[in-house]
């Protein structure tokens, strides 16, 4: 039977800690005579996670080995969210992507109400799904 990812994680037990945060790949070179920055900001962007399991039964623990094996190292894929982030911290609801084929750092978004600093949002669907971090606090 072929593995097909993303794979889902285990749904127990849960973390007994969590912590996640966002990489952004930026090169810097300063000067040698005036020590002035320059700073370059490539696209390569990624979440990283660092989680941390209670001590568990066997049964737990081999669902939990099957799905770290099933990863087949680092080609495998599963989605990973905060799972303290499930809902906003604003009041928004209905939010939607408004215009399709969007680049660049800013998303148009479409809904009611508002968005507050460090909501998480989810946009996409299989493959293509991404997490996203509010950084400023919007009304929709």
């Amino acid at each position: 039977m072929a593995i097909s990812y993303p794979v889902s994680l285990p749904s127990t037990p849960s973390f007994r800690s969590f912590l996640q945060a966002g990489n952004n790949t930026v090169g810097s070179r300063f000067s040698e005579f005036t020590h002035a920055g320059q700073f370059f900001k490539w696209q390569g962007e990624f979440w990283a996670a660092e989680v941390e399991l209670p001590l568990m039964v066997r049964a737990d623990a081999d669902e939990w080995i099957a799905f770290l094996l099933s990863l087949r190292g680092m080609s495998g894929t599963f989605y990973l969210g905060d799972t303290s982030k499930t809902s906003p911290r604003g009041t928004a609801s209905g939010v939607t992507v408004n215009g399709a084929s969007q680049t660049g750092e800013n998303i148009i978004l479409a809904g009611s109400g508002t968005l507050k600093k460090g909501d998480h949002l989810q946009i996409g669907s299989g493959t293509t799904q991404r997490l996203y971090c509010c950084l400023e606090d919007v009304t929709l």
